[in-house]
């Protein structure tokens, strides 16, 4: 078995070989990673990688935040769940955060300041 730590080396497949992926810690494009590396080309390279090869983009770290979001008719809070066979590549704490206001958050001033009088549903707005 060889195994491959750090992206440089190419496998060499033969009839008979296997192949495995134990439990991967992080994915490409998971929910809570964002900004990344840019992947271009034919074959797809990673062109922040000098020379431009193929490589792990290094996904930003972007957790998403739930907090507030309430089901009305029962009152229940609605939090963001982990399909079970995902329990070890998304984390709470880490991915996402329940009922924890994003950090710096500000919120919307309603109605605007930029709204001088609240306009009614429907209203059309009529010009001279």
């Amino acid at each position: 078995m060889f195994n491959y730590r750090d992206g440089h080396c190419q496998a060499r497949w033969a009839v008979g070989d296997h192949y495995e992926i134990r439990r991967p810690l992080i994915l490409l494009d998971q929910p809570g990673r964002g900004q990344g590396d840019l992947i271009a080309g034919n074959p797809p390279r990673n062109i922040a990688v000098s020379p431009a090869r193929a490589a792990w983009p290094h996904n930003a770290l972007e957790p998403t935040y739930s907090w507030n979001n309430i089901y009305t008719p029962t009152g229940a809070s609605v939090d963001l769940k982990v399909n079970p066979t995902n329990v070890w590549i998304e984390v709470e704490g880490r991915d996402f955060y329940n009922n924890t206001p994003m950090p710096g958050y500000k919120p919307y001033v309603y109605p605007h300041p930029l709204v001088r009088a609240a306009a009614t549903p429907g209203q059309a707005s009529k010009k001279s």
